[in-house]
């Protein structure tokens, strides 16, 4: 697999009654639809996708929907990451096993680990895949644990597979230091919305966006316009990313996120609890939001 660059969008999951069930046909809809809009791959199970939240039953899933849907025309990247590293090695061979192009996996959460813990967790979960792509996903601010740079580089050392990092930190001089470590070696990816361009600008070779699954051709165009050299635009759009942001609400921002798909004509059902619904109040906000920035035309 080559090395990711461009859009990368994180997908919400589909779900079917009120959130208790995972929608695998919407999977493949919401897969073209993303597809369509120029993307250059997909994550699936990230944060977006309430991975967290479901089964291991429900993951391996709606892994496959995704990959088989997505054969022969983007990269699908798997999150396998887990609360146990038990669960992470299972969901790592499942993604293997059904064609997966690469794999993410988060730092563990909610025990607080230490350096040591990190690079042991990440080599002992990761070295039976046998040149299998491997993105660490650094999420400090939910997973309680922080990737230091300086360890990220003892693991490109270790890992022979590991293929990039993603950061989401809010934290642009991160990403330098990230990309000093690396050395070209391995990818940087960022994964704040709020630093696309800013992180483009210093070197990052993409970035993964949860809120393109709803808004996929913004994205694109933010994308397009920065490789192509037409800074002003890519600002213009990296600002509108920004109001959008904020339409979206942080608490909110999955259940947003299906709203603005189901008033886009493509709807995608609920959210897992506990996660809530937005109320009809918060409902009308939205949309009125997403009206007058012209993101529903």
């Amino acid at each position: 697999m080559r090395a990711l660059k461009g859009v990368i969008s994180s997908l919400i999951t589909p779900m079917k009654n009120s959130g208790n069930d995972v929608d695998l046909e919407g999977m493949g809809r919401l897969c073209e639809f993303i597809a369509g809009a120029g993307a250059d791959a997909l994550l699936v199970l990230g944060t977006t996708g309430e991975g967290p939240l479901l089964s291991l039953a429900e993951r391996k899933k709606a892994a496959n929907a995704a990959v088989q849907q997505m054969k022969g025309k983007l990269p699908v990247i798997v999150h396998t990451g887990g609360i146990t590293a038990r669960d992470t090695k299972e969901l790592n061979r499942h993604a293997v096993k059904i064609g997966a192009d690469a794999i993410a996996v988060v730092l563990p959460y909610f025990f607080k680990m230490d350096d040591d813990s990190l690079v042991t967790y990440f080599t002992r979960t990761c070295s039976d895949l046998k040149g299998f792509p491997v993105y660490l996903y650094s999420n400090p601010g939910a997973t309680g644990n922080n990737l230091r740079p300086e360890v990220f580089g003892a693991l490109i050392e270790r890992m022979p597979n590991l293929a990039g990092i993603k950061i989401s930190t809010g934290d642009v001089s991160l990403v330098q230091h990230y990309l000093s470590v690396a050395q070209g070696r391995v990818a940087v990816i960022n994964g704040s919305d709020e630093l696309i361009l800013p992180s483009l600008a210093v070197g990052a070779s993409g970035f993964v966006s949860g809120i393109s699954t709803a808004f996929p051709e913004l994205y694109v165009d933010l994308y397009k316009s920065f490789t192509a050299g037409d800074l002003e635009q890519a600002r213009k759009l990296q600002a509108l990313c920004f109001e959008l942001i904020k339409a979206l609400g942080d608490v909110t921002q999955i259940t947003s996120l299906k709203k603005a798909l189901a008033l886009r004509g493509l709807p995608v059902g609920g959210t897992r609890e506990p996660l809530r619904l937005l109320n009809p109040v918060e409902a009308g906000r939205l949309e009125a939001d997403l009206n007058q920035l012209g993101l529903l035309n």
